[in-house]
Parts: structure tokens; sequence; C-alpha cells
């Protein structure tokens, strides 16, 4: 009776110890299940918002038709009613941009060229630059930040093309981890080669910033003039930008104010004014086309009245001709000598940016 006891003792022990180990390891099994089944979830999560993009490639070739699907992201700064229609100023740059690669646009402020400049960039993106780098300068490290806000803005905005933003990672797609939109970067998807994205580098003026890259398509610069670069590192910024273009042989826009008369700037309106004297024809491949738009343009299209000009005008004294009227000078007798701007302490920065403390703004076209 004590063998039995003893038997079913140890028996019972037995089927307790099976019990508990089948617990712990049916536990163990059902815990890393759960485990794998998250990952599993995200990994198809994943695999469904790739499946579902929407990356439409009709883009127009008109302009207007490009803004329209955007939804029309800017408005009136007075009325805030969204602006439909571009102005005729504005769809004469896009003009100008498809006929002549390299542009120079020496401008009045505060009528909508920079603006038009990054529907530009973003028509660029979705066409002939998709899997290319296309390189934006402005005047600061600051504005190049306001620059990729509103480059971002604009992309979100858009039922159409709002997808094509790359926000989070696509390893699955090949992309790197990094390959991430950033503050001064912005990674669009390419549909042509998803391995591949469009890249959208916004930069200060800054030579070792922009010889970096290797495969850029399309090049802005913005406001190089009003940067507080001295000639020679204006030079070398241009420099920079520039050869950035030797391989692809893409476009390049330049808009800013008429300033010193001193710099690539100031060199290449010289250039083209002594090249249409001599009634030269240019070659819009590798020629640099100059034109003025000046406060003319302004009042016409509606970006500021003939009574704010004159106002200005009173204000501004001498500075007038290079705020609004793209002059390299400020009225049309001589102000100042090229030796006048050879100080490089930037006084004339100073009182430059005394009265123009902040640049174009996307969304507030009537004061871009």
């Amino acid at each position: 009776m004590g063998d039995a006891y003893n038997e079913k003792t140890v028996t019972s022990r037995g089927d307790n110890c099976n019990m508990k180990q089948k617990t712990f390891l049916s536990g163990g099994f059902q815990a890393n299940n759960q485990f794998l089944l998250k990952k599993l979830d995200k990994v198809m999560a994943k695999i469904v918002d790739t499946e579902v993009l929407n990356l439409p490639q009709d883009v127009p070739d008109d302009i207007q038709a490009f803004y329209d699907e955007l939804g029309h992201p800017f408005f009136d700064s007075k009325t805030k009613a969204p602006i439909l229609k571009l102005a005729k100023l504005q769809l004469r740059i896009w003009m100008l941009h498809r006929k002549y690669k390299k542009l120079l646009v020496l401008k009045s402020q505060k009528i909508g060229i920079s603006s038009l400049c990054i529907l530009i960039c973003l028509w660029h993106a979705f066409t002939d630059c998709m899997g290319m780098e296309i390189l934006i300068t402005a005047q600061s490290d600051e504005q190049a930040k306001t620059h990729a806000q509103d480059l971002r803005r604009l992309i979100l905005g858009s039922d159409k093309y709002r997808d094509y933003l790359i926000t989070s990672e696509f390893t699955q797609l090949g992309l790197l981890k990094d390959e991430v939109t950033k503050v001064h970067t912005i990674y669009l998807h390419n549909p042509k080669n998803m391995r591949l994205p469009t890249k959208i580098i916004v930069a200060g003026m800054s030579p070792g910033a922009l010889l970096s890259h290797k495969r850029v398509g399309l090049v802005w610069s913005s406001d190089m003039t009003i940067s507080g670069l001295t000639s020679q590192k204006m030079n070398d910024v241009w420099s920079a930008f520039i050869s950035r273009l030797a391989l692809t042989q893409g476009p390049c826009i330049v808009e800013c104010p008429a300033r010193a008369p001193a710099g690539p700037v100031y060199d290449t309106f010289e250039r083209y004014e002594k090249e249409k004297e001599m009634k030269r024809r240019l070659d819009p491949a590798h020629d640099f086309y100059v034109e003025k738009f000046t406060y003319q343009l302004g009042i016409r299209d509606g970006f500021f009245t003939e009574k704010f000009i004159e106002a200005e005008k009173r204000i501004l004294g001498p500075l007038f001709g290079t705020l609004y009227n793209a002059d390299f000078f400020a009225s049309e007798n001589t102000w100042y000598s090229e030796e006048h701007f050879a100080n490089k302490t930037e006084e004339a920065t100073d009182l430059f940016m005394a009265f123009h403390d902040k640049d174009d703004s996307l969304s507030d076209l009537t004061d871009d």
C-alpha cells in the first residue's frame, strides 16, 4: 500500500510538472506569436500603404492648370480670398523659362516671383526631374527653411499630389532609412523608379553645401543680391550652382533685386546688354536671358497701387530704384559709384534690410 501510494504520488507530481511545462511553453509560444502577429501587421500595413499610393503622372504642361490642381494655394493678404489666376508677369516668366535654359530675373519686390518659382520647381519634380536633385538656394539658412516649409505645404495641400511626399520610411521599396523629408530636404516618390526618389535640397548661400550634389536637374537661386555676401563670395556661390548643371544641362533660374554694380548678377546683366547692343543671337541652351520685372508690372497685375508706390518713392528716396525698379543704381542719375560698394563691412546691407526685413511669402501673393 505504501508502494502504491508512492507510485501515485510520483505519477501525480509528474503530471503536475508536465502540465506546468505545457502551460509555460504554451504561454511562451502565445506571447511570441502575438509579437510576430504585431510585426506582421506593421509589415502588411506598409505593403498596403505602398499599393494604394496615388502617384499620378498626368501633369499638365500649362503652369496655370498645374496651379489649379494644387488647389489655388496663394491668397490675397487683404481679403484672404484665394488667388484663382496667376498674374500676367508670372505667366511671362513661365514662358521665358520654357524658352531659355538660363534665366536671370531682376525684380521689383513683392510681385509674386518667388512664389511662381516654387511652382516651377514642383512642376519639374513631377515631370522631367523625377529621380533627380533640385537645388534651391535662398538668401539665408532661415529663408531656406521657409521655402522648404512652403514646398511641403503646397504638396500636402493638393489632393492629387500629396502622396508623392515621403514622410516615413519606405525601406520595403528599396529606399534608405534616411530618405525621408526633413527640414531642408524634401524627398518625393519616383513612380518611374521607386528606389530612386526625387530630392529637393533647399540651402543658404554656401558653396560647400552646393558642391556635394551630383545629379542636379534644376537650380533656382533666390535673392542672392540681398544675402549680405561680398561680390567674391557671390561669385563662389554662383560658380558652385552653375557647375552642378554641367552633366545634366538642366535649367537655372536666378531671381533677385538689382543692387550693387558688382558681382555675378551685375556681370551677367552687363554681358547680356552688350550682346543685345551688338545684336548677337542668344543660344537658348547656354546663354543667360535677362529681363527686368519692375513695379509698373506690379501695378498692372494688382499687387499694389500707384498711391502705394508714390508713398514708397517719398519714403525710400534713392533706395526705391533698387527695391522696386530693378535698377543697379538708385535712379536715372548715378547716385553711387562702384567703389562705394567695395565696403566689406556691408553697411549698405544694414540700410537695405531696414526697409526689407523678410523675403517673399508663398501663401501671400499680393505681398510677394
